[in-house]
């Protein structure tokens, strides 16, 4: 079907941008949520890559993996989405050495927090997850937990979240680049946040996060 659709033509590049968020809250989440967010996020990317490698190899093309800034450290929240995020990360750091010397470039271009529907989506999947989670678990994290956490969110994400045409715009540069980086990183809460928390200690990191996030049982 590849070979169909590129009649002939020389593959220069691919770029793996698909990507879905379920699955927020261990405790909260069906095992379901798990399972689609790995086959969209990780196992999506690899199969890309596969139906399209020997293009790629006759071309001397270039793959680019868009990953995230949850790739640099965790969030409790995205207990689904960040582990996908990690794993495309560790497959595009496999995948670049192991092609290097074949003349195929792989790039990772981590975006923060941006103004898309997937992002747009987060605190209505966490309503939904909430609202059919049982009375227990509820309790258990704190009766108010879920609208504090919330209304956390909802103050947060308009104040970080930026125009998607910038990390477009860097995609698109690493495709022309003649030497193209490993890793882009994209947005003031990427390059602000989230990178030095990646180089903190643990214990440092748990403890900012948690100034910063509402956490279950904390209420």
């Amino acid at each position: 079907m590849v070979r169909e659709w590129l009649s002939g033509r020389p593959l220069y590049g691919v770029v793996n941008n698909a990507g879905v968020m379920a699955g927020f809250f261990c405790q909260t989440a069906k095992i379901e949520d798990y399972r689609r967010v790995v086959d969209v996020n990780y196992l999506g990317t690899v199969r890309v890559v596969k139906a399209f490698l020997p293009g790629l190899l006759e071309a001397g093309g270039r793959v680019v993996n868009v990953t995230s800034s949850t790739s640099l450290h965790a969030f409790p929240h995205y207990s689904a989405y960040t582990p996908t995020k990690h794993a495309v990360a560790a497959f595009s750091d496999c995948l670049r050495m192991e092609l290097r010397s074949l003349g195929v470039a792989v790039v990772q271009v981590a975006p923060g927090a941006m103004r898309t529907p997937l992002l747009e989506g987060v605190v209505g999947g966490l309503k939904a997850e909430f609202e059919r989670a049982d009375h227990a678990t509820i309790a258990r994290m704190g009766k108010s937990f879920p609208q504090e956490f919330v209304s956390r969110l909802q103050a947060i994400i308009p104040a970080i979240a930026e125009d998607p045409r910038g990390a477009a715009g860097v995609i698109e540069g690493a495709l022309r680049s003649r030497r193209p980086k490993a890793v882009y990183f994209v947005g003031r809460d990427t390059r602000g946040t989230d990178w030095p928390l990646s180089c903190l200690p643990h214990f440092l990191r748990d403890a900012a996060l948690q100034r910063m996030m509402v956490m279950p049982g904390s209420n």
